[in-house]
């Protein structure tokens, strides 16, 4: 958890900005912003807190603003920030929604797990053909697709899934 105070603006976003590096270099892509005594941003703050939501999105992460004053809400209302920012009325949901995220996420990467260890029952010229339901012809589709996605990328499949679910 991240609690913000003073202004976001462009005397303090690039330090905001530099914190929010560290962490990520840590490995923490779930955090959570109390910004309760959030009391301003400017334009440079606000790009720096887009900024922090795609550099957390792309690790497959989640951030979660809570506490987030009337003045500040209509704010992020306004500018349509209410749909690219998770907000929270309260520390205790924002840890629910934190700790669901988690858990869709480790369901996406068992499921994959799952898929990938299927066998296809046939291979013609590099195309797999199966004699059994269409939900197993399409598992193994995506499997394929996803095995794809994998070498490029290992974390394109949940952030697809992200992207479409949550999008």
């Amino acid at each position: 958890i991240i609690r913000v105070e003073g202004p976001l603006n462009g005397q303090t976003s690039p330090d905001f900005e530099d914190y929010i590096d560290e962490i990520i270099k840590r490995n923490i892509f779930f955090v959570l912003f109390d910004i309760r005594e959030l009391d301003y941003v400017s334009s440079e703050g606000i790009g720096v807190l887009l900024l922090v939501q795609q550099k957390i999105s792309e690790r497959n992460g989640y951030v979660v603003f809570f506490n987030v004053s009337d003045e500040m809400e209509s704010f992020f209302s306004l500018l349509g920030f209410d749909k690219v920012f998770r907000i929270a009325d309260g520390r205790a949901e924002a840890i629910e929604i934190l700790d669901r995220q988690i858990e869709l996420r480790q369901e996406i990467i068992k499921e994959q797990a799952e898929l990938k260890s299927k066998e296809p029952t046939e291979q013609s010229t590099g195309k797999t053909k199966v004699e059994r339901s269409n939900e197993e012809v399409i598992s193994l589709q995506v499997n394929e697709l996803e095995v794809t996605h994998q070498e490029t990328d290992p974390n394109a499949a949940v952030k697809n899934y992200v992207a479409e679910t949550y999008g």
